[in-house]
């Protein structure tokens, strides 16, 4: 029996190679036994071995894995900041770098869990929506800190419900025939001074009116959702209690990951869960003094009372960021 194929797309390079394969992998655990994934993978520097080892992490009876090149040079000047490079804006131009055959697909990001059977948002109808995305926690409508900086200037009320970039499912054709691609690249050189969130802020631009919320469930927020912390008043309280309680995909926001540090929390458990089922089986981050300072610091009370502190720390490093983009030529 021929097996229908889900079309799943991601970037990654070598540092993120480990990561990669635990995302994958574990959706290919969930998969239903008459589904396939056919992977591609955009390849931002990924060593040959690590390549191997990823694929060495997947059934050959359930996945395929295709590696695209990556699209750097038509990013070039895109603003980057902090954390990221460049190749996180790669998934803008998934309908370039994917054959023309596929009509849609579903980009994951390199720092999840999957923990539910990809066919049920797969199988999801695109009515005519260019995107299917969750709305983001941290960032729930456009007019957040952390939201888009020139909402008003856009025509945006400020209610507006604000996506994470992290799962989405996309109709490549309307994105091709509607040149999403171009406009996101051209909005995003025009507001550089503005943009704190990548190429989300760049899609939630453009994309105003085109796109249909999906379950909370299927972006989960593990760096907050459960946090005492965090106050999730923000967002649906029934849609924020069914992510918190089940979970269909867990996404490592943030820059605490369980592959660069030992904490102590169910979300990292989870993610050595299916470590342990790929090819780095075993493997674990080697114990540091920051490692052990963030760790004491994640599990304190200080916590709760240096969030908000913490969250304005990053409104000051955005407009810093802000004036040095502006400043360059």
């Amino acid at each position: 029996m021929n097996k229908e194929s889900i079309v799943v797309a991601c970037v990654a390079d070598d540092a993120y190679a480990m990561p990669l394969a635990v995302t994958l992998a574990s959706a290919s655990i969930h998969l239903d036994e008459d589904r396939m994934l056919e992977i591609y993978v955009v390849d931002a520097g990924i060593e040959t071995d690590n390549k191997q080892r990823i694929v060495r992490s997947l059934d050959p009876a359930l996945v395929s894995v295709t590696w695209v090149p990556h699209a750097g040079a038509r990013l070039a000047g895109l603003p980057v900041w902090g954390r990221m490079s460049i190749h996180t804006y790669e998934r803008i131009l998934a309908a370039d770098l994917l054959p023309a055959i596929h009509k849609k697909v579903i980009w994951l990001d390199s720092d999840l869990v999957v923990r539910a059977d990809l066919t049920k948002l797969w199988e999801l109808k695109m009515s005519g929506w260019t995107l299917l995305a969750a709305q983001d926690m941290l960032a729930p409508i456009v007019s957040s800190p952390l939201g888009l900086k020139e909402y008003s200037a856009l025509g945006f009320q400020g209610h507006e419900k604000y996506f994470n970039a992290g799962v989405m499912v996309i109709d490549l054709d309307r994105w091709r025939k509607d040149r999403i691609a171009e406009k996101v690249i051209g909005y995003l050189r025009q507001h550089r001074g503005n943009v704190l969130l990548w190429d989300q802020d760049g899609l939630n631009a453009v994309l105003r009116g085109q796109w249909r919320e999906l379950d909370l469930r299927w972006n989960h927020n593990a760096a907050v959702c459960g946090r005492p912390f965090f106050d999730a008043g923000h967002l649906d309280p029934a849609a924020y209690r069914n992510a918190l309680e089940d979970p269909w995909i867990v996404h490592f926001n943030g820059v605490l990951k369980p592959w660069l540090y030992r904490i102590h929390s169910p979300a990292h458990a989870l993610y050595f869960e299916y470590l342990d089922k790929t090819a780095w089986a075993g493997w674990r981050p080697r114990r540091t003094l920051t490692g052990a300072l963030l760790e004491k610091y994640e599990s304190s009370v200080w916590r709760n009372v240096a969030y908000p502190a913490e969250a304005s720390l990053l409104r000051l490093w955005r407009t810093f960021t802000m004036m040095r983009s502006r400043a360059r030529p």
